[in-house]
C-alpha cells in the first residue's frame, strides 16, 4: 500500500507500522509544513470475505484506532510546532 501513497510525499510525511499509544498503525499520512492542509489521516487495514462483514469490519478497524490511541504521536508533534 505504500507505494500508492508516494506521490503525496511532498505534501504530506507517509509512514507505516510506526509505534503510537499502545499499538503500530497501519499507515499515517501527516501535513508537512508546506501543505495547506491541517488534516491527517491514520490508516488501518482489515479483510472481510463477505460484503455483509463490510459494515461490522469497518467498526473494528476505527474501534482499534481510537482505543489503542493511534493519534497519540501525531498529537505530540503538532503541540511541538
Amino acid at each position: 500500500m505504500g507505494g500508492l501513497f508516494i506521490s503525496l510525499s511532498g505534501k504530506y510525511r507517509v509512514s507505516s507500522n510506526k509505534e503510537s499509544g499502545d499499538g503500530r498503525y497501519d499507515h499515517s499520512l501527516v501535513p508537512e509544513i508546506n501543505n495547506q492542509s491541517d488534516t491527517a489521516l491514520l490508516l488501518e487495514y482489515k479483510t472481510c470475505q463477505k460484503e455483509v462483514e463490510l459494515q461490522t469490519t469497518t467498526k473494528l478497524g476505527l474501534n482499534q484506532i481510537e482505543e489503542k490511541r493511534y493519534e497519540t504521536e501525531i498529537i505530540k508533534k503538532k503541540k511541538k510546532n
